[in-house]
Order: structure tokens, then C-alpha cells, then sequence
């Protein structure tokens, strides 16, 4: 019925302290929860096997919603089930409450794996659910913004392994098993479950698509999706492929800063050079979503044109000046955050850098003003036409009491910085990397962050026998 068995088979659980299942109380997730326990429970009698820990995120959005936590906490209290219950109880946006619900319920599930000890999150994401995300994602594709209705890259739909905060694997092992096949298990169990009543509110997308799309188009849906993964998987190939056979596509000369060979580029396949770009722009820029399908289209065009028609470009927070050997990328100093940072807090500055303050008082981060740089060079004997000072003006300067004391993305800091931390963020790859895109993004890391802080490879490591 279901390839949970075969999936959880691929892992490396007797490893794990803990796993979280991600439990609603709905029959999809009460599906997993069951057959979890019983894979778990057939693998005790010949090894070592993680506590089963469910978890229910109780969103605090209809009155119903605590009941219904407290249904699943009985439900695995008769089972001997550890359970938890995250709720939600911020302050509720006015618009857009499914993104932030889906993103809050990450988020605490995280919180909540944690804290039990555990690095696999897994959900009872269905084949219905997967097709429903292909129609949703066709019909925003259709209707125009977001990346072109040329693009293929979200129609490949969710992923059986995707990496969460560079921390989480989120496992989805039902993606084959229909959801009426789910709730038959159950009957023939006597197994309730819970009918969540925003599964048929028409005020929502995903309802809509499920009471209107056809049964008999499922198959054909199916198919559509695979040839999507099967697309997107082979032009991640690609570009994997000649970057590790042109190691000199694309130097990071500082970490704000890309050099593209020229030449390489022009020779690249056009569709993985494209997503190329997307990519590089994306990191430069602190992006968290790839640029639209038809400027990736247009930059890459401009590039390899015999004659450059234009000099410079602006996309995606990004300025690309093109040249005859090599085309230069780097942060726009445009929309730079001021930041204050409490004394022993942390926080993401323009989505490019987290900055940790251990020190017993505050510190700003800006952007880094002309004079100040030019006096922090002097001061400490560095020659400021040693560097490009265009991206210079956009990294991150650590100020004490209005004194710039450290250009930690150049690798420069005073003594006053011993107590402040800075690492990098990848804002494309670190929050959500879809198992479609591990290939690819293992490259990114290997060569714009370095092979041992590489999380793919890490993550692989860790969970699979193999390779996921």
C-alpha cells in the first residue's frame, strides 16, 4: 500500500535517538503514525530503534483545534506514543495565513524535534497531495508572476527527502499511496480519524482544487509530474556535470563577489546556464527563490552575445557587469538593512549573513559607509584599492558605539569583535533544499562555502546508506 517500508529501510534509524512524525489527527497523518509504529515495532526484535515522537502543531486558528491536539494525545497515550503539542500563538497576519501557517508549522515542528532529540521530521504527504500541489502550482504558473509559465522547476511537486534549516531531514514516505487507500487501512483497523473542516472551505486553494479536479485525470497528473522531476533533475545534472569539468565557470573572488568565465558561460547549454545564473544570482543577492525563468533567460542572452549590448544589469539585488573575459556579480547597494543587535542575540542580516553578539552590549550592522572603510584601512594599514569597493559598500560593517570595528565578510575585524560571530547564509538552500535540488546545491556549497560545510553531503552522510 505504501512505500513506507522501503523508505525507512534507506535510513539509517537505528542511529537516531528519536524520530518526529508530524500528526494531525487527519487520516493521512494518523496513517503514518500507525505505520511507523508498526515498522518500528517489527524492527525492535533485531535491533536498536528510535523513540517514536508525534507531534501536533495546534495553529490556534478555529476554536476546534485544541480538541483536536488533545484527540491525537489520547489517541497515543493508548498506544505508548510520546506526543507533544506546539501551538501557535503569535499574533495571526490579516493576509497570506496559509503560507504563514505552513511556515509557522515548520517551524515549531523543528522546535519540537529538537527538543526530543530527533533529526528526521516525517509527514503524511499523500499522492493526492501531490498532485493537488501540481495543479495549484500549474494554475499560479498560468495566471503569470512568480518563475514563467516556461518553467518547469515547481511542477516537479514535493520530494520524497528534503533538508530543512540545514539541520532536518523531512521525510515523506507516503507520496505513493493514495489517500482513500490510507483511510481504508484505517476502517480495516478501526482506526478513527479526524475531518478537518478547512478541507472543505472553497475560501482556500487547495479545497477548491480537490473538489473540482477529475479522477480520471489522476494518472495523466502523475505523469506530467514525473517527467517534471525527470526534467528538472537532468538540467540540475547538467550543470553539476560542466562545472565539475570547467572548475573555473564561476570564482568567488570575496563573499560577495562572483567572477563568471566568459567563454564558459557562452558555452554552457543554454537551459542549464539559465538555472546557473538563477542560482548565483540568488546567492549574491540573498535571495530566497529563484529569479523569473524569462530574465534567467534574457541575462544569459545578453551575456553571450558576440557584441554586449549592455554593460551592466540589476536583477535580483544583484549588480552583473559584463566583460570580455569575465563577467563581474555582486550585492547592489540598494534596500540594506540597519540593524541593531542586542547584547547576547542573533540575528540575519539581508538574508546573506547571521550575525551572533556575545559581547555585554549592543552593536549595529550597516552597510558599510565610504569614510568608515577608508578609515578602517588606514588604520589598519590595508590599501583600499586592494579591494573592489563597490560590493565593499554593501557587506555588512559591525559598528561599536558609531565605530566600525569589523568587515567580517572581507575577513577583517578589530580586537572589539572577539565576542561577535559571523557566518554565511545560503537564503535559496538554507531554509528549504527539496531533495530534487541536492545534486546542484551540493556543487553551490562545495564551491562557494566550502566542502566541509557542505549539508548536503552531511546530511547524506548521516541518514542514508548510500546516497539520498
Amino acid at each position: 500500500m505504501t512505500d513506507l517500508d522501503a523508505v525507512c529501510a534507506e535510513l539509517k534509524l537505528e542511529d537516531e535517538k528519536a524520530i518526529v512524525a508530524a500528526v494531525s489527527g487527519g487520516s493521512d497523518s494518523i496513517a503514518l503514525l500507525i505505520l511507523l509504529h508498526d515498522y518500528l515495532n517489527k524492527l525492535e526484535a533485531t535491533q536498536t530503534v528510535p523513540q517514536l515522537v508525534a507531534v501536533t502543531v495546534d495553529h490556534d486558528l478555529r476554536a476546534e483545534s485544541a480538541a483536536e491536539a488533545q484527540f491525537v494525545a489520547q489517541f497515543c497515550a493508548q498506544r505508548n506514543i510520546r506526543h507533544i503539542i506546539k501551538v501557535w500563538k503569535a499574533e495571526k497576519p490579516s493576509t497570506g495565513i496559509s503560507a504563514a501557517a505552513r511556515a509557522m508549522r515548520y517551524h515549531l515542528l523543528m522546535e519540537a524535534a529538537r527538543e526530543a532529540g530527533a533529526s528526521m521530521i516525517f509527514t503524511g504527504h499523500s499522492q493526492d497531495d501531490q498532485v493537488e500541489t501540481y495543479i495549484m502550482r500549474q494554475s499560479r504558473q498560468k495566471n503569470a508572476s512568480g518563475e514563467g509559465a516556461n518553467d518547469f522547476r515547481g511542477l516537479a511537486g514535493m520530494a520524497v527527502f528534503t533538508l530543512l534549516a540545514r539541520e532536518f531531514l523531512l521525510v515523506r514516505p507516503l507520496l505513493n499511496a493514495r489517500r482513500e487507500a490510507l483511510r481504508d487501512g484505517l476502517r480495516g483497523r478501526n482506526i478513527q480519524w479526524i475531518d478537518d473542516p478547512t478541507n472543505l472551505d472553497t475560501h482556500y486553494e487547495r479545497p477548491r482544487i480537490r473538489q473540482t479536479r477529475k479522477e480520471e485525470e489522476h494518472q495523466s497528473y502523475l505523469t506530467l509530474i514525473d517527467q517534471a522531476v525527470a526534467k528538472r533533475t537532468d538540467i540540475n545534472q547538467q550543470v553539476a556535470d560542466y562545472w565539475d569539468a570547467n572548475a573555473q565557470l564561476a570564482k568567488l573572488v570575496a563573499p560577495d563577489i562572483v567572477l563568471l568565465d566568459t567563454a564558459l558561460l557562452a558555452a554552457m547549454p543554454q537551459e542549464a546556464a539559465s538555472l546557473f545564473i538563477g542560482f548565483v544570482l540568488a546567492h549574491i543577492g540573498g535571495k530566497n527563490h529563484l529569479l523569473r525563468f524569462e530574465d534567467r533567460d534574457f541575462i544569459c542572452q545578453t551575456l553571450s552575445a558576440s557584441q554586449l549590448s549592455q554593460k551592466r544589469m540589476n536583477y535580483a539585488g544583484c549588480v552583473i557587469e559584463a566583460g570580455l573575459k569575465h563577467h563581474r556579480i555582486w550585492r547592489e547597494h540598494r534596500n540594506l538593512p540597519v540593524v541593531s543587535v542586542a547584547q547576547k542575540s542573533k540575528i540575519l542580516w539581508d538574508q546573506r549573513y547571521y550575525i551572533q553578539n556575545n559581547s555585554d552590549e549592543a552593536i549595529e550592522v550597516r552597510p558599510v559607509a565610504r569614510d568608515d572603510f577608508h578609515g578602517f584601512c588606514l588604520n589598519n594599514d590595508l590599501n583600499r584599492h586592494d579591494f573592489f569597493q563597490p560590493a565593499v559598500f554593501s557587506c555588512p560593517g559591525i559598528y561599536k558605539k558609531n565605530q566600525l570595528c569589523g568587515l567580517p565578510a572581507l575577513g577583517f575585524q578589530c580586537a572589539e569583535m572577539n565576542d561577535i560571530s559571523v557566518s554565511k547564509h545560503y537564503a535559496l538552500l538554507d531554509n528549504v533544499l527539496t531533495g530534487h535540488d541536492f545534486i546542484l546545491a551540493s556543487r553551490f556549497y562545495q564551491h562557494f562555502g566550502g566542502g566541509e560545510l557542505n549539508p548536503v553531503a552531511n546530511i547524506c552522510r548521516k541518514f542514508h546508506k548510500n546516497r539520498l
